[in-house]
């Protein structure tokens, strides 16, 4: 008898698997150059056996209830003597969740401002992102695999309402798919422009009250001579009130408001004011008595004044608010009559006449003077003496006349 002895093993078969997959069943590529016994097995555990014809392609599924993990595949041929081809081997991962994709938006509320949209992917994506906005699609060219990118959106001013930013479905690498979107409000309008009032210019306090009014809920911005200078937000009421510190002089206030969405409303108009916390002061004083005496001083007018007519005049350092007169205490035990007046807007006239024949004493006290600020000032005092007795008639008596010496 001839006995024959083969030893040789077959030849290695060629596989093709797939690293990745995303359905239970996984498709293996086999190419065998002669016949044999095939044998897969999943992770040890035989999976599936079979003759093959020589030269042969088959394709083969493989199920797997593993999820979203790895598994390993051990495929080998044997001929019919039990020689056994080398082993080839595989891992492959098995991905059935679909990937996650979350678009933000750096506010909930856009203006026509230019806005930026964040997405992100929980995983790479293999394929082109494309978005809708409203009545406009595209895509968002990126380089595959993505994770993330950002979309700028500049929303048409006037056209306000809610809006959304889609992404349509994109896939993993084994073509799990996923979408997005994302919901804003679109508020382009401005607010109203704010009106402010202030109690009054010029005043002598530095302590202002700024009342603001405008649309409710909208964030208040109060300037001081272009400076930023208070903040608050415009209650339920349609106002809020503003307390400043201002130092003297010349400031002049504005005022904006901005809404939550974040326009900015027109600048309301301008308000000047004036702190005025100088006191004024009596520049000069001057007096005049007639007809005894072309000019007297203020201290001559303490001295004794015979009959006739006086007038004081106070002149001040600055303006001076002609309609709050100040007051005026003359008082006498003699026969008199007087008048005070604003001759203009810095001096202030007092003519006193006095009887003939009337003597007595004087004093004059003037109290609150105002400049328009409110600020004060008194003049100091005065007190003086009206004598006007015509001395007796004089005699004369000599020693005799004529006389020889």
């Amino acid at each position: 008898a001839l006995l024959v002895l083969d030893t040789t093993a077959p030849a290695t078969p060629s596989v093709e698997i797939p690293s990745m997959v995303s359905q239970d069943a996984v498709p293996v590529t086999i190419t065998a150059v002669e016949t044999a016994t095939l044998s897969v097995y999943l992770d040890g555990v035989l999976a599936y056996r079979a003759e093959i014809d020589d030269v042969s392609t088959y394709q083969v599924s493989l199920d797997s209830e593993i999820q979203n993990s790895a598994f390993n595949v051990l495929i080998y041929l044997t001929d019919s003597l039990g020689n056994r081809s080398a082993e080839v081997t595989a891992s492959v991962y098995k991905d059935t969740q679909a990937p996650s994709v979350t678009i933000s938006a750096a506010l909930d509320t856009l203006t026509s401002q230019t806005t930026t949209f964040s997405v992100e992917a929980s995983e790479p994506i293999y394929s082109q992102p494309v978005m809708t906005w409203g009545a406009y699609t595209w895509t968002q060219t990126q380089t595959l695999p993505w994770s993330s990118f950002e979309v700028s959106l500049t929303p048409t001013a006037g056209v306000d309402g809610s809006f959304s930013l889609q992404l349509s479905a994109v896939a993993d690498y084994v073509g799990n798919l996923c979408s997005g979107s994302v919901t804003v409000t679109v508020d382009t309008t401005a607010p109203t422009q704010p009106t402010m009032t202030v109690s009054g210019s010029p005043s002598n306090t530095s302590a202002q009250t700024v009342t603001v009014s405008a649309e409710v809920g909208t964030s208040v911005y109060l300037y001081v001579d272009s400076v930023v200078d208070q903040t608050n937000t415009i209650g339920s009421g349609g106002t809020t009130a503003l307390v400043l510190t201002l130092a003297e002089g010349s400031h002049r206030l504005e005022t904006l408001v901005v809404d939550t969405a974040g326009n900015r409303s027109a600048t309301s108009d301008a308000v000047d004011l004036e702190i005025d916390l100088t006191a004024p002061s009596i520049a000069s004083t001057s007096s005049v008595f007639t007809p005894n005496a072309p000019y007297l001083s203020v201290a001559e007018l303490a001295g004794t004044l015979s009959s006739g007519n006086a007038v004081l005049t106070y002149t001040f350092s600055e303006t001076m608010n002609v309609f709050s007169a100040p007051l005026v205490d003359l008082s006498s035990s003699a026969t008199h009559s007087s008048s005070t007046s604003f001759t203009d807007f810095n001096t202030f006239v007092v003519t006193i006449d006095f009887v003939a024949d009337s003597n007595g004493d004087y004093s004059l006290t003037l109290t609150g003077f105002s400049d328009y600020a409110g600020n004060t000032v008194d003049a100091p005092s005065l007190t003086w003496s009206i004598d006007a007795t015509t001395p007796t008639q004089p005699t004369i008596t000599v020693s005799g006349s004529p006389s020889n010496t």
